[in-house]
């Protein structure tokens, strides 16, 4: 990394990545998105724990307990989509030369 000016501008000028660099970014990237899918396994159990707590003490009933299981899976699946498609096209977008 370089950089000049010429007066008012400063100009940095990056090298190339490499393709090791550039796995490294990938894997990176990966490791991030793991990281969110924890996070959101660990909110999940969170409203999980939180729903049957309810139930138990007879503020829902059974069957808005399944229920709002069944959308909290279905909220999480959502999201662990979302997190594939964003990790895919940034590895697709660091991988491109």
């Amino acid at each position: 990394m370089s950089a000049s000016t010429d007066g008012k501008v400063v100009r940095v000028v990056f090298p190339q990545l490499t393709t090791e660099k550039r796995d490294e970014i990938a894997k990176s990237v990966h490791m991030k998105a793991e990281e969110a899918r924890v996070s959101i396994r660990s909110i999940r159990r969170e409203a999980h724990d939180l729903i049957t707590e309810q139930e138990k003490k007879g503020e829902i009933t059974e069957d808005d307990q399944e229920h709002l299981k069944k959308e909290l899976q279905k909220i999480t699946e959502e999201f662990n989509v979302q997190i594939e498609k964003m990790a895919k096209a940034k590895e697709k977008e660091v991988k491109k030369i």
